[in-house]
C-alpha cells in the first residue's frame, strides 16, 4: 500500500493523504483509520489522532491495535485514567501484547500501586523480554529497583516461595 511506503519513509503529510482518500472511499477501513492515527500522533496532533482512534474503536470494538493506538495517544494527551483503560482493553483482547503490559506497569507505578505494577510488568516481560532491561532504567520504577520482586523480574528468574532458595543456591 502506498501510504505505508509514505509513513515508512517518514512522509507522514503524504501518508496521511492517502489515508484519507481511502477513509473517503471507506470510512470504516481500520487500517486507514490506525494509519491517520499514527500520522497526526508522529506530528504532535494527538487530539487529532484520538478522534481517528475512537472512530476505529467504535467501528471495530475487537480490534486490539486500535485500542492500542488510542491508549498511547490518550497517555500522549496526558489522559493517564482512560489511557489505561483502553490498554485493559488491547490485554483483554491479546493478553501477549507486552507493550501494553509494559505501559500499565508504567501508569500502575506512577500512581503509587506498587503491586499492581510488579504483576503488569511480569506480564510484559514474560509476553517481551526485552522490557526486562528497559525496565531498569526507567523512571517509574525507580521506587521498586531494590525490591526483590523487581529484581526476579527483570533478571528472568521465576524464583520460589522459599524464603531460603536463593541462600540454598548460594551454598550449593
Amino acid at each position: 500500500m502506498k501510504a505505508h511506503e509514505s509513513f515508512r519513509d517518514g512522509n507522514y503529510t503524504g501518508a496521511l493523504v492517502i489515508a484519507n482518500q481511502i477513509l473517503a472511499r471507506d470510512p470504516g477501513n481500520t487500517d486507514a483509520l490506525i494509519l491517520a492515527s499514527q500520522c497526526h500522533s508522529l506530528q504532535g496532533r494527538y487530539d487529532r489522532a484520538v478522534a481517528f482512534d475512537r472512530r476505529a474503536v467504535e467501528l471495530h470494538p475487537q480490534n486490539p491495535q486500535a485500542w492500542m493506538t488510542l491508549a498511547l495517544d490518550l497517555g500522549n494527551l496526558g489522559d493517564l485514567e482512560a489511557a489505561e483503560e483502553a490498554y485493559r482493553r488491547t490485554v483483554g483482547l491479546d493478553p501477549k501484547r507486552g507493550s501494553a503490559w509494559y505501559r500499565l506497569a508504567c501508569i500502575a507505578a506512577r500512581r503509587g500501586g506498587l503491586d499492581e505494577a510488579l504483576e503488569d510488568l511480569e506480564r510484559a516481560c514474560a509476553a517481551q523480554p526485552e522490557y526486562r532491561e528497559e525496565a531498569k532504567s526507567q523512571p517509574e520504577f525507580a521506587s521498586v529497583l531494590e525490591d526483590p520482586r523487581f529484581t526476579r523480574i527483570v533478571e528472568g528468574d521465576k524464583g520460589s516461595d522459599d524464603p531460603y532458595a536463593e541462600w540454598m543456591r548460594s551454598k550449593t
